[in-house]
């Protein structure tokens, strides 16, 4: 949960926010980079949606307005936690999918490796022994979740009991664990964040996207 105050014309959060593999972002205190609202105070009263139809305007103050986005953001986040499995797998097909796009070798990084489960064969090969078999798949999986809200209301598959299936040899839970978080900004209606790996950020390099409040995944970017 997070705290949302009014300091000299600027909003300043304390609390965490949880989003799953995407990272638990944390302020100590107030004074805190890890989440933030990038707008000053009169932009957000002027402009946002959320806070406009929220606060009647003869009764804006500090106080009403930090009341109002405290609320909000900690019901989005409750939202999140509810919906956690579909917001957790839409974060992984984005990954994989990546990977197979590009064919990246995730095989050289010992840190995640289950070697045991490692294709017989050389390692020349692995990339066609790896990902070919699993390109239609992750293709039909990734357009379940392109576009598409995560908040329960559609229906959608197990993407991480697939990924486990397809890719014994990746150790997922070491990845996920490796997982840093980098910056959660509120906006009007949405978040955003940005988080990399602990791989010298070899798979996630600034990884980006917003969810909106049907917590649909609508601008991922990664490297």
């Amino acid at each position: 949960m997070v705290d949302i105050k009014i300091i000299g014309e600027k909003f300043k959060i304390k609390g965490s926010f949880d989003i799953g593999y995407a990272g638990l972002y944390k302020n100590k205190d107030y004074s805190g980079t890890k989440i933030e609202i990038i707008h000053d105070v009169s932009e957000v009263i002027e402009n946002w949606d959320i806070v406009k139809s929220r606060i009647d305007s003869d009764k804006f103050s500090d106080e009403t307005v930090e009341k109002c986005l405290t609320d909000y953001f900690n019901k989005f986040e409750e939202k999140v936690q509810k919906n956690i499995k579909q917001v957790n797998d839409n974060f992984l097909i984005n990954i994989f999918s990546g990977l197979l796009d590009i064919g990246y070798p995730f095989w050289e990084h010992d840190e995640i490796i289950i070697k045991d489960a490692m294709p017989k064969g050389l390692e020349d090969d692995f990339e066609e022994l790896i990902y070919k078999p699993h390109w239609d798949e992750i293709d039909a999986l990734s357009d379940k979740f392109y576009d598409v809200p995560n908040d329960g209301s559609k229906e959608k598959p197990d993407v991480e009991s697939a990924i486990r299936k397809m890719f014994p040899m990746f150790d997922l839970d070491s990845f996920i664990k490796g997982v840093v978080p980098d910056i959660l900004c509120l906006n009007d209606g949405r978040i955003s964040f940005q988080c990399d790996d602990s791989l010298d950020c070899s798979i996630l390099c600034a990884a980006y996207d917003e969810l909106d409040e049907e917590l649909t995944f609508t601008d991922w970017h990664n490297f």
